[in-house]
């Protein structure tokens, strides 16, 4: 989002655009959806670096018989779903082989960025983030590196196949639409809001508990379970909604 042409309203708790006018959640949601389709091409195409890289150098991966293309075109072909081959073929030729330590620190860059962005994004911008905000995207971080050096350490013992290195790797994005919508909860927190409820987003494939937590209607805040902690996990696509009773912004609704 080009931060010279939005402004962040804090009474309204609103991104307005260059003219004044609100920008709408639809809007928003967009901008989250294009971000993480960006953050999954770049995590694909590390892991198609990766196994360009051990197509020449290592063959320890689980089903040793499955051999990996013998180009990082057919990588692509083989591994990488439909929609995003185009990016990700154009992002791996740009970074070339990764060798196993390469992408660790890559994956480790990636998540870092991809998770402070969304909480500044949540936060209505860099000067709203808090260190409340700050201190729980570093817990998130912190949670995803832990299990990006876990999966670095399974595909050096040769634990991890191929469309696995993809799978999992496209899983890591996943996770910042949570941190966008946990943000907001942080930010609403401390603007002052008492309660919240969870909303299902239409069309989305949501687990029960999701739907329970939104049969519940308006909670408090705190009684809010924080998105991506019931089964769907990082596929959850639900969003929050915030207010304090009694203001004239619920009046107004």
């Amino acid at each position: 989002m080009p931060q010279s042409n939005f402004t962040w309203d804090p009474e309204r708790r609103v991104y307005r655009d260059k003219r004044g006018r609100i920008v709408p959640a639809r809007k928003l949601r967009e901008w989250q959806e294009a971000a993480e389709r960006a953050h999954r091409a770049d995590v694909m195409a590390c892991g198609v670096s990766l196994l360009d890289w051990k197509r020449e150098n290592d063959i320890r991966l689980v089903g040793a018989e499955i051999e990996i293309p013998g180009s990082m075109t057919a990588i692509v072909e083989a591994f990488v779903p439909d929609e995003f081959q185009e990016d990700v073929a154009r992002i791996a030729k740009r970074i070339g082989k990764l060798e196993p330590r390469e992408w660790q620190r890559e994956m480790q860059r990636l998540i870092n960025v991809s998770h402070e962005a969304m909480a500044v994004f949540g936060a209505g911008g860099f000067a709203q983030t808090t260190v409340s905000i700050w201190t729980k995207v570093q817990q998130v971080i912190a949670r995803e590196t832990a299990y990006e050096v876990r999966m670095a350490a399974q595909m050096a013992a040769g634990q991890v196949s191929p469309a696995e290195i993809l799978n999992r790797s496209s899983q890591y994005a996943e996770q910042i639409h949570s941190t966008w919508q946990n943000t907001i909860v942080v930010r609403d927190k401390e603007a002052g809001m008492e309660q919240g409820r969870r909303f299902l987003e239409p069309d989305a494939r949501h687990c029960q508990e999701c739907f329970d937590e939104a049969a519940r209607g308006w909670v408090p805040l705190e009684d809010v379970l924080p998105i991506g902690e019931t089964p769907c996990a990082g596929r959850c696509r639900c969003t929050i909604e915030t207010r304090k009773p009694g203001s004239e912004e619920e009046r107004a609704a």
